[in-house]
């Protein structure tokens, strides 16, 4: 990001199929936005009296261009480059989360991402939107989840889960079969110094997600007590194959490690209204 301004403190878990838990640590904050990277920690307002949050998701374009035929192609870090003729991935939840210790959050996440794969929500909260939604990486749009009212309570941090989609996902697509999917990307590559197109076709069952702090989400906010919370959770097309090795790397990795850009590179902004 090229800042040296502290950035908010956010969690990461990765579920294989087999339900194996990975998580991370970081630190990040770029003014109100978080995206991914690691910082020392910094010591913020963190409790805020909310009654009402507005959820809403968006795709950056970033280094991807998007194609007149439909999908985009993008060049990696590593020089691959790649055609995406057919994506979409399952937003499963966001919700805010009550204060708790590091200890606390971290019991909480794994219980959510164990939860939304065996197809139920694990942080259950008023303030949850807890209807998976499926987005086309290939024609992204905005998406406006809309706004829920609940008692004023304290919070300090927002959670947000891709997962498999499950009976209650909207947005089913005609051309590709989410059913228990939360991922499923399919197009061609080329590998660095290599002549031909090669086809692939990715899909997981995975789960991965975040939880990060609100205070410096709304440093120098003037949050009222009761104030209603506004949330956009945009998500970096021109990132998804980072670190992806398409001929080196077996199917499940690749998949992993998109479902982990995903998380990684989204830029969370929030507001209080």
């Amino acid at each position: 990001m090229g800042s040296n301004m502290p950035r908010p403190r956010f969690l990461r878990a990765l579920v294989s199929a087999s339900l194996g838990l990975v998580v991370g640590w970081g630190c990040q904050a770029d003014d109100t936005t978080s995206d991914a990277s690691s910082s020392e920690a910094t010591a913020y307002p963190s409790e805020f009296t909310l009654s009402s949050v507005h959820y809403a998701l968006s795709f950056s374009q970033g280094r991807a261009t998007m194609l007149a035929e439909g999908g985009f192609s993008v060049t990696n870090d590593l020089g691959y480059e790649v055609t995406i003729q057919s994506g979409y991935l399952v937003t499963y939840s966001a919700s805010l989360i009550h204060c708790h210790d590091e200890t606390d959050s971290l019991a909480l996440f794994s219980l959510g991402i164990r939860s939304a794969y065996a197809g139920h929500s694990g942080i259950s909260d008023f303030s949850a939107m807890e209807i998976p939604h499926v987005e086309s990486l290939t024609a992204p749009v905005a998406l406006d989840l809309g706004t829920i009212g609940f008692p004023a309570a304290t919070y300090c941090q927002l959670h947000y889960l891709i997962a498999r989609a499950d009976d209650d996902a909207v947005g089913m697509p005609e051309d590709a079969d989410m059913d228990r999917i939360s991922l499923r990307v399919s197009g061609h590559y080329r590998a660095p110094g290599g002549a031909d197109a090669l086809a692939f076709d990715l899909s997981t069952s995975a789960a991965n997600g975040s939880v990060t702090d609100l205070g410096p989400l709304l440093e120098g906010a003037d949050c009222e007590e009761g104030a209603g919370l506004d949330v956009t959770v945009e998500r970096d097309l021109g990132t998804l194959f980072d670190g992806a090795e398409l001929d080196q790397m077996s199917d499940d990795a690749l998949a992993s490690r998109l479902l982990e850009n995903l998380i990684t590179h989204a830029r969370i902004t929030a507001s209080c209204i």
